[in-house]
Formats: C-alpha cells, structure tokens, sequence
C-alpha cells in the first residue's frame, strides 16, 4: 500500500478515523484495503500516536507477492514434465527442478503454477474399468471371472 499511497495521505484518513469524521469502512474503501488489513494498520497507527510519533509513521509492507519470478528455463521444464502423458506428480516435478537446475521449490508451489497455467490435469474423470463379467459358480464362495477384453479374444484365450 505504501507503494500506491503516499504516506501523508494515509495518516490523513487514519486521523480523520479516529476523529469520528469517517467510518472504518469509508476508510478501507478510500485505501482499497479488506476490513481485516484496515484494523491492522490503524492499530500500528495508534501505536504511533501513543509515542507521540505520528508525523514520521508510514505503514509497513503488508507480505503480498515479493517473491522473483521463476527463471524462463524452470517454466520451459514444467510445461514438459506436466504436459506429457501421462503428466509427472507435482512431487515428481520438484523433484526434476532440484535435480536438474538445482531450483528449489515445494510441491505445493508447483502445484498452484500448473493450476494458474492451465497444466493442472483433469482428474475428474477416470479410466474406464476392463469389461469384466462376474458371476457366483456352483460351490459356495467361489467366483468365477469371464474377461471380454478384445485382446483375449484374438489371443484365443479363455475367460
């Protein structure tokens, strides 16, 4: 935040707040914050004006995405091993990045990037079972198998 405001104008609509002239939610709409994040920086305000610092406080970085961008060869090596098929476990994948380019990362990292670049596999829907035919026999608690795979057909093979 303190990157898109200027810090007078923060402290500014903070002292209007805790003047009664706005309401929390006015504030957090003017400074397009979430009511949580609003409450965690007007208590580090009021912290500052506790010790009587209020004209050089600035509010802090709130985490956000700090974090570099992965490097062209970490993405072209994920668009592989997650577009082949079948796609690598994210695991898997980690497991190729640290081997292969010493990139350490965690699977639930990869996990998220393949979601956001369209790798994530569909695993909504399963591979169709063999067609087999199950029926009881004669005897009591034995079971007989019959499989009509067209491979053990041509093969000549019984069920």
């Amino acid at each position: 935040m303190i990157k898109r405001l200027p810090a007078p104008l923060i402290r500014h609509l903070l002292a209007a707040h805790r003047q009664g002239q706005l309401s929390a939610a006015q504030v957090a709409v003017e400074l397009n914050l979430a009511h949580t994040r609003f409450y965690e920086i007007y208590g580090d305000y009021l912290k500052a004006c506790a010790r009587g610092c209020v004209q050089t406080w600035s509010p802090g970085l709130s985490g956000g995405d700090h974090q570099p961008d992965w490097p062209d060869q970490v993405v072209s090596l994920l668009t592989k091993l997650l577009s082949s098929q079948p796609p690598s476990s994210y695991s898997a994948a980690t497991s190729e990045l640290h081997r292969r380019l010493n990139f350490t990362t965690d699977r639930a990292s990869v996990r998220r990037w393949a979601i956001e670049n369209n790798l994530a596999p569909d695993t909504r829907f399963k591979a169709t079972p063999k067609p087999v035919k199950r029926w009881q026999a004669r005897d009591y608690g034995a079971l007989w198998q019959y499989d009509a795979s067209p491979s053990r057909m041509a093969a000549g093979k019984p069920g």
